[in-house]
């Protein structure tokens, strides 16, 4: 299953494999540059109250949410997953339970359904938006009454500088940031359970996506990540 915010890109093949846009793709692209107009008055109180200001104040910015893809700004991403939330959610719902319903391939008393996620940290779309997916998974498995593993492997910014911006230090510098940003709060996500036990045991982080969707994150949202570098 593919997520993204161009979709531009499902049309593309990987060594010689495409996906399918109907059953393999989900396409978070969506007409948020009207959301941003009228000084985030369009905006709902669960999207305001996370949202930079910058984003509904500056021209430009509101401009680039008009166009495809999140523009490596991390903030669209996110805005763009939190209008798409029921779909996501229900289109993993479905595919788990799918896998669930294999007849061959899993193994013999296998008592989890193992899930792989990979995303980049540089662009927009994967650090904006790869925390809220993992719990949109762990929501989509609980309502399926399905135990599930999550392993991510998370591109680090040097691979992408090396095929995307070698010669551009601008680029290079806001893939840097992106991945800085998404790995921090990676850490303290994954942290989740020192904190429980510690003097802010009682936290609670519920998020409200709208339409009646909230999830707490009250777990790890990964059970492991490694860490794709092109230098080790």
């Amino acid at each position: 299953l593919v997520l993204d915010t161009d979709p531009g890109e499902i049309a593309k093949r990987y060594h010689g494999t495409a996906f399918d846009r109907d059953s393999e793709f989900i396409n978070l692209q969506s007409d948020i540059g009207y959301l941003l107009s009228a000084d985030g008055h369009n905006l709902s109180p669960e999207q305001r109250i996370w949202l930079d200001r910058a984003f509904y104040r500056n021209p430009d910015l509101r401009k680039n949410a008009a166009t495809n893809g999140a523009g490596t700004y991390r903030q669209l991403s996110r805005l763009m997953m939190f209008r798409k939330a029921r779909e996501v959610i229900s289109k993993l719902g479905a595919l788990l339970t799918r896998l669930s319903e294999l007849p061959q391939g899993a193994p013999l008393g296998a008592k989890y359904i193992n899930v792989v996620v990979v995303t980049g940290l540089s662009g927009g779309t994967g650090s904006g938006s790869f925390l809220d997916f993992a719990y949109m998974l762990r929501q989509a498995a609980k309502q399926q009454n399905l135990e599930i593993k999550v392993d991510l492997y998370a591109v680090a910014p040097d691979v992408t500088i090396n095929h995307h911006a070698a010669n551009d230090t601008n680029k290079q510098r806001i893939y840097q940031i992106n991945s800085f940003a998404a790995l921090k709060e990676l850490d303290y996500w994954m942290m989740i359970d020192d904190r429980k036990n510690g003097p802010v045991s009682e936290e609670k982080f519920i998020v409200d996506y709208g339409n009646g969707i909230n999830i707490e994150w009250d777990s790890m949202p990964y059970d492991t990540v490694t860490l794709l570098c092109a230098t080790n």
